[in-house]
Formats: C-alpha cells, sequence, structure tokens
C-alpha cells in the first residue's frame, strides 16, 4: 500500500519516508524517523495494518482544539519537553480563536485570518508569526498523515519576509573598555567574553570548550564535537583557529585540570547568558545589540581582524562559515572594500 525511500545527506542525517497514495489520489510523503531500516519497515506495515483495518479516517465530530490536543501528546512521546511544549503554547492560542470548529471546516483563510488577528493583537515580529504558523503546517501535515483531514489547511499561506538587522560591532576602543568593566564587575563572564572577542566563538562553542581543546605550546584551539555533552558545534565542522597570546595568558591563569573551562555545579555545560553581557553593554553606550548579544563580540573579532589586513579566506575557516558570502558580509563592515580601491 506504500514504498519506502530515503533522502537527506551526510551532514543532516539519511532519513527513511514512507509515500502513499490516498483515496484522493493525493500522494503524501512522511519520515519514519529513522536511519534503519529494518526499524522503518516495521512502522511502515503498522501503518499499513491500521489502514487496511479502517482505523484511520476522518473524524466528522473533532474539533480543532481536539486535533490539537491529540498531536501534542504524539509530540511529547517523540519531541523534547522544551519543543513540544513551544508548540502547546502556541497551538493554544490558535484554540482560543478557531477551536470549537470542526477540523474538516478548517480551510487557510480561516487560517490565515487567525494568525493575522492574533500578530495584530500580540504585536508579533515577522519571526514569531512564522514561527505560528511551522507549527500548523507541521501539525497538518501529522493529520493529514493520520488521514484526520482531507487538505492541507495551511496550503498558500506564505511566511511573512523578516527584514535584515544589520550586525553590530565594536570599536577597538569600545572593546578595551568592555574588557575592563566586565573584569572588574563580572570576573565569571570576562573570560567568557574574551572568548568571543579573540577567538569569534558562538555561545554553544564557549560553553563546550574543555582543557584538552586548547593547546599551549602549539597556540591553537579546536573546535571538535562532543558525544560525551550530546553536542556538535555548527555544520559540524572541526576547525582549529590560532590561539591570541592575550587569550592564552587568561585561559592558562583559569584552565581546570581537566574537563570543562565553563561546568555548572552537576558538570554539565552552561550556556551564558544575554543579559549580564547586556548590562555591561549599557554601560559603554550600546543599547540596541542587533540580536543576539554575545555575537556582537564575534562580529568585533571578525571585523577587527579584517580591518588589520586580515585574509577573508582564513577568517571563514576560523569562523567555521559554510558560505563564503557570509563572510564576505564583514568585508563591507570593515570598509576594507573601500580601502583596496585606492591600490589600484
Amino acid at each position: 500500500m506504500s514504498s519506502l525511500y530515503r533522502r537527506g545527506n551526510p551532514k543532516t542525517g539519511i532519513l527513511w519516508y514512507r509515500a502513499y497514495d490516498r483515496s484522493t489520489g493525493q500522494k503524501l510523503r512522511f519520515s519514519l524517523k529513522t536511519r534503519d531500516k529494518r526499524v522503518a519497515r516495521y512502522r511502515q506495515a503498522e501503518h499499513d495494518k491500521k489502514l487496511a483495518l479502517g482505523r484511520l479516517g476522518p473524524d466528522s465530530g473533532l474539533t480543532f482544539q481536539g486535533a490539537a490536543e491529540t498531536y501534542i501528546a504524539y509530540c511529547k512521546r517523540k519531541n523534547k519537553a522544551s519543543t513540544w511544549k513551544a508548540d502547546q503554547a502556541r497551538l493554544q492560542l490558535i484554540s482560543s480563536k478557531i477551536g470549537a470548529l470542526r477540523i474538516l471546516e478548517v480551510d487557510p483563510p480561516k487560517i490565515r485570518a487567525c494568525i493575522d488577528q492574533l500578530a495584530a493583537e500580540k504585536k508579533y515580529t515577522p519571526s514569531n508569526r512564522n514561527r505560528l504558523l511551522k507549527v500548523l503546517r507541521t501539525m497538518a501535515k501529522w493529520l493529514l498523515f493520520e488521514n484526520q483531514i482531507h487538505e492541507n489547511f495551511t496550503q498558500g499561506i506564505p511566511n511573512v519576509r523578516e527584514p535584515k538587522r544589520e550586525r553590530t560591532w565594536l570599536r577597538e576602543d569600545q572593546r578595551e573598555k568592555l574588557l575592563k568593566i566586565a573584569q572588574e564587575q563580572n570576573p565569571t563572564t570576562f573570560p567568557r567574553i574574551a572568548l568571543g572577542f579573540f577567538a569569534g566563538l558562538r555561545r554553544g562553542e564557549i560553553a563546550h570548550l574543555e582543557v584538552t581543546d586548547v593547546d599551549f605550546a602549539g597556540r591553537t584551539i579546536k573546535i571538535q564535537p562532543k558525544p560525551h555533552f550530546n553536542w556538535n558545534p555548527k555544520w559540524l565542522r572541526t576547525r582549529t583557529l590560532p590561539l591570541n597570546p592575550r587569550l592564552g595568558k587568561l585561559l592558562s591563569q583559569i584552565a581546570p585540570k581537566e574537563g570543562l573551562f565553563f561546568k555548572g555545579p552537576n558538570g554539565r555545560p552552561v550556556i551564558p547568558s544575554e543579559e549580564p553581557l547586556k548590562h555591561l553593554y549599557k554601560q559603554i553606550g550600546l543599547h540596541d545589540t542587533g540580536g543576539d548579544a554575545w555575537h556582537v563580540l564575534r562580529h568585533t573579532f571578525a571585523t577587527l581582524y579584517l580591518q588589520a589586513g586580515g585574509s577573508l579566506w582564513k577568517l571563514q575557516r576560523w569562523l567555521g562559515h559554510e558560505d563564503p558570502r557570509t563572510t564576505a558580509e564583514y568585508a563591507h563592515m570593515a570598509g576594507v572594500y573601500d580601502k583596496e580601491i585606492n591600490r589600484v
């Protein structure tokens, strides 16, 4: 009744999918969420058995709220708590508007009107509105798979384009001022800030940095996967970057005998909070960080490096960018192209 196939790539993982034709002639594809072919065949057989017994079919009395609760119950078994709780909160908002409607009566115009109304009431940003729509799309896909609806009620509803925010970075004098204030007022955050300023590390990379990742003799820092913490760097890339002498001296003073540089009471990594850093930014006159406060340190590292005449190719490798165009944006910020034209 259904066919089995694989889809994906080595970076994101190759998963098994099932495809089958519904009575309406529409072909559905659904992930089996496994890389094991035997598990995929078992789940395929279970679904085909339900279809054959007629246990899958539209429930004419099912309301949108009831469908949402059933979907969340499914998510509780499949997803981590932080994910399904966020989805549950968003679906409860939508249920407050159209929860009493039968699920078979819900269509794209009703969903669009509901999302627009919530976005106006809650003053949603484009990203928040798009997250709301993403939850509905996933729920609709699951309901189609369970044969509870005939048509996707999110079909044709586009995402709202999010305005691109300019990257914020600090001048060298601002950087030194921030480091001085951080060292005096917040000694625990100071080493983390230094890692952002002098190595361009992301928040997760700072949190998972171990003493074995830093080669003080060879003056290098290695960013690599940490399977014992179930953590991987972005794009699953292992990279090595040079250790700034100033940063090396600081890390050698706080280096533990083994394990993480920064760990919580339970010995696990602690992702640094944005609030202490935002408080320090305000003291140097920076009130809008343009996004993640910790990324300002990364932007500053890249921009000041290019202003000093650094290589764009090396910077891409050190920052771990997949696309060279992402790194090239720092060249515009640093005004490198304007300086190069004077040499022609």
